[in-house]
């Protein structure tokens, strides 16, 4: 989802990277508590103008091809993002 206006909630929304899998966690909590068959759900971060938005889209883009990139996943392992435990 590209960063657009949400007349609804008057503000910028963007793109929620989990929005996916919790998207999967409502569908079976309506199976199982049967909240009704036409539950509709989404998910996405409000940001409070078109440039905060449009940094946060490009920030995780970004994150995602440094994450695919071996060579830049190395870099940030080494030097960035934490150590396990």
């Amino acid at each position: 989802m590209f960063p657009g206006f949400n007349k609804k909630a008057k503000t910028w929304v963007g793109l929620m990277p989990l929005a996916g899998g919790n998207g999967c966690v409502v569908k079976r909590s309506n199976a199982i508590l049967n909240y009704g068959k036409r539950v509709i759900y989404s998910e996405s971060t409000a940001n409070p103008n078109f440039m905060a938005s449009y940094n946060h889209f490009f920030g995780l883009v970004v994150l995602g091809t440094c994450l695919a990139a071996k060579p830049l996943r190395w870099l940030l392992l080494k030097t960035v993002l934490p150590n396990p435990g």
